[in-house]
């Protein structure tokens, strides 16, 4: 079983799960993972400043997207927990119509939830600066193998899914799938599956270290 889950977990039925987005970790290396990614064919969002302290840019596609996530050095306000979690690829968040209602599921289902979030950034539009704004409530890291779990609400979608920012160079089109490995792979299927079954084209795949190498090599 994965560090964390209890054994006895109940088992979530018919709840539909869609993807919002995949975190991108840089701790304090936004400005290389964003010219990497430049580098790559991907346009990327002007930089955003959390109301929380945190940094990002965002991979836009029509569905779900990427998000780069750091922490500024000349900051006043530290999230803590970007720096407490790896670098890269760290976070897998659902999309949600009601962020206080999924924090009661999550509860109900036996995990241990954190408060729901309230956040904004501006986002600079026509030289007009306009708050996007945002609900989140996430798991304690450590229930689940790919890290970090949460959920998001958008209230203001069109500051977010812009046309002039969903156009890709290298021709990306969307998020199909993200691979998590861990030890057990199907224990780990298994607790994931608990928060819903993906209904938008978007599926988590799971593997250990041997089947990881198999599929890529060393």
């Amino acid at each position: 079983m994965t560090q964390g889950l209890p054994e006895t977990l109940p088992l979530a039925q018919n709840i539909p799960a869609r993807l919002d987005h995949l975190v991108l970790n840089t701790h304090y290396d936004i400005d290389a993972a964003h010219a990497q990614l430049q580098a790559l064919g991907f346009t990327l969002t002007p930089r955003g400043y959390h109301t929380l302290g945190s940094v990002n840019h965002l991979v836009m596609f029509p569905g779900g997207y990427l998000e780069l996530i750091g922490q500024p050095r000349d900051s006043d306000k530290v999230r803590q927990e970007i720096l407490d979690s790896p670098l890269g690829l760290d976070g897998l968040v659902y999309a949600v119509a009601d962020v206080p209602a999924c924090h009661d599921a999550w509860q109900a289902l036996g995990l241990v939830v954190q408060p729901v979030q309230h956040f904004s950034r501006p986002v600079l539009l026509d030289g007009v600066a306009t708050d996007a704004r945002f609900s989140t409530v996430r798991l304690i890291p450590g229930q689940f193998a790919a890290g970090r779990v949460y959920a998001c609400h958008h209230f203001t979608p069109e500051l977010v899914w812009r046309p002039e920012w969903m156009g890709h160079a290298n021709g990306v089109q969307g998020l199909t799938s993200m691979l998590v490995t861990d030890a057990d792979p199907e224990a780990t299927r298994a607790a994931y599956a608990r928060l819903g079954e993906w209904e938008d084209g978007f599926a988590l795949e799971f593997a250990d270290a041997a089947g990881l190498q198999a599929r890529f090599g060393g």
